[in-house]
């Protein structure tokens, strides 16, 4: 396959998290083969699981990357692809000198960046079970209290629509980036991995099988507490954060751990816990729709047919949550303490 006017391209697709990312990454992993019969190429070099996270890891300077990225013979590998295509959701944490360091690597290339946005209702919720999952502790509230400016105990940079979409505007030109509506291809039924190769590589058809469920799914609302406050006693009786690790030891032993008492946490979390409605009407959620679509409507690959949106404005989402110190007594702290010191001893 030759590419249209014989200008090399360079999709770059950077996310963000939580839209998909994982999935995208491992069809194109499992479609290499099929897009080599048609010139383009989804590279081994720099990839991590299944994307290619350390070549941002040796954009951002990190001292556990791949040091070969940034030899000459690396780079002219990657630069005689003619459709080449690198994925990171780890893209949201170069600054503008990292991302226009990433431009010069391929000079030979025009480059299109792919960002998919979803609707703050959905995109919230799934980022603060993900960092539960790295170690974080804070409950719902308190990221709600961060995300809209109350707070400044992490960086909200990442998981801001605005500020990643104008960064990625002024670095690489606002004529070349170009938006997908997250929400509007779950509504609509539409697979990530089938619009993208269609829509945005613009090849002939993949023929591969689309997979049912998700890459990397949600926790249910017990679990999701479970592992907060775990890493918030560790928190405070370490000094430090349990990272990955602590929730790595609870997935290996879930079925254990949920055995027993875990039914009475349960209900003990049930009982104190509060449904929080997270509405597109909401003022703050609303003016970001509001700005994003005004700046950036027109980059929209995909609008909801209904409304000419990114999603649909008459959705909600339900999250359940507590306040931080509610296992310190009765049946949630029994199991607590035990899920916990054995955790501790398989830390150690």
């Amino acid at each position: 396959m030759t590419v249209q006017g014989g200008q090399k391209r360079l999709i770059l697709h950077v996310g963000p998290h939580k839209t998909g990312s994982t999935y995208l990454q491992k069809m194109l992993v499992e479609a290499r083969g099929r897009l080599a019969e048609l010139g383009a190429s989804y590279p081994e070099i720099g990839i991590t699981i299944f994307g290619h996270h350390q070549i941002v890891d040796y954009l951002r300077g990190w001292k556990t990357a791949d040091d070969t990225i940034g030899k000459e013979e690396t780079r002219s590998k990657l630069a005689e692809q003619d459709l080449l295509i690198l994925s990171s959701e780890n893209c949201v944490f170069l600054n503008d000198d990292q991302l226009r360091n990433l431009a010069e690597m391929f000079p030979e290339h025009e480059i299109e960046v792919i960002f998919f946005l979803r609707s703050l209702t959905g995109i919230w919720p799934s980022h603060w079970q993900e960092i539960i999952k790295h170690g974080e502790d804070l409950t719902f509230l308190e990221y709600l209290a961060e995300v809209q400016g109350w707070r400044d105990s992490f960086d909200a940079e990442p998981i801001n629509p605005l500020l990643q979409l104008e960064k990625f505007c002024r670095v690489f030109g606002f004529a070349n980036v170009r938006c997908i509506s997250y929400d509007n291809l779950r509504d609509t039924g539409q697979d990530v991995f089938d619009f993208f190769w269609r829509h945005v590589l613009k090849l002939p058809f993949h023929g591969m099988n689309m997979p049912e469920g998700a890459v990397n799914a949600s926790f249910p609302p017990f679990r999701v507490e479970a592992i907060r406050y775990l890493n918030q006693r560790y928190r405070r009786e370490e000094g430090e954060s349990p990272g990955l690790r602590l929730r790595e030891i609870y997935r290996i032993n879930q079925r254990d751990y949920e055995g027993g008492d875990f039914e009475a946490f349960q209900q003990d979390f049930e009982a104190v816990a509060v449904p929080l409605t997270l509405s597109h009407r909401d003022a703050f959620i609303e003016r970001v729709h509001s700005r994003l679509m005004r700046q950036y409507g027109s980059l929209l690959m995909n609008r909801n047919s209904d409304t000419e949106l990114y999603f649909s404005p008459n959705k909600e989402k339900v999250v359940t949550s507590a306040h931080r110190d509610w296992p310190l007594s009765g049946t949630a702290s029994d199991w607590m303490n035990h899920v916990y010191a054995d955790i501790l001893g398989k830390m150690a």
